[in-house]
């Protein structure tokens, strides 16, 4: 049975910053994100995601994770924290 997890919304995402978290995202987790909406898997983790370039708002759920993997505030807050760098990079 597939529990269902929050999804993490981040507005105002610019194409910028979603071209950095698409490479942070592949070096922190191994997913190759190719496209601005999708469903992937690396080590033990999936992710779903949708990014609106035009609205710059970005959508991220954690779909599913092995018992091994950190649980799940764990991971969000990774997703969050890798996020809100690139946000507040400049």
């Amino acid at each position: 049975m597939t529990e269902m997890h929050a999804i993490q919304q981040f507005t105002p995402f610019t194409p910028v910053n979603w071209e950095t978290l698409k490479a942070a995202v592949k070096e922190k987790t191994g997913i190759d994100i190719t496209s601005d909406a999708g469903l992937a898997s690396s080590r033990g983790i999936t992710l779903r995601w949708a990014y609106d370039a035009q609205a710059q708002t970005l959508e991220v759920q954690l779909m599913d994770r092995k018992w091994y993997d950190p649980d799940e505030p764990a991971i969000d807050q990774m997703i969050h924290d890798l996020a809100e760098s690139v946000m507040n990079s400049k």
